[in-house]
């Protein structure tokens, strides 16, 4: 079991990395599809509930992305159990998104149904990751 941790480590850093670049792509989301002009056009309401989404949503991810860079190891090795309840945290958090677009990836239809089945991979991807450091035994439990 000790082999795992720096493994498990390794695979926190790099989904860590993920999450970051998952953040840069939602905050320059707009500006990619290219909807800025059509987005002055929204009601002032949605524009705002849009933007807090997206701030949010953001800084949830970029917080969780921060603590697992810091806390890889300690997550790996499970050295306190708070780094349980972190990484439960996340795979409930990434869960979540995963349904999310899984949901549209059944409603849409092609490209687009292709693009969220993708992201579904990556979010159920990461929920996986980070469930498989929670629900594994080992100290800390």
């Amino acid at each position: 079991m000790k082999k795992l941790h720096p493994i498990l480590g390794r695979l926190l850093q790099v989904t860590a990395l993920i999450q970051i670049a998952v953040v840069m792509l939602s905050v320059s989301l707009a500006h990619v599809l290219g909807v800025s002009g059509a987005f002055r056009r929204w009601p002032v309401e949605v524009r705002e509930l849009f933007l807090t989404h997206l701030a949010f949503n953001s800084l949830a991810a970029l917080a969780s992305s921060i603590l697992t860079l810091r806390f890889s190891r300690d997550i790996a090795e499970r050295t306190h159990p708070l780094c349980r309840w972190l990484s439960g945290t996340v795979t409930v958090y990434w869960l979540l998104r995963a349904w999310g677009q899984f949901t549209y990836c059944l409603s849409g239809q092609w490209p687009a149904c292709y693009l969220h089945a993708l992201i579904f991979v990556i979010y159920a991807g990461l929920a996986g990751i980070y469930a498989f450091a929670t629900l594994r035994s080992g100290p800390g439990t």
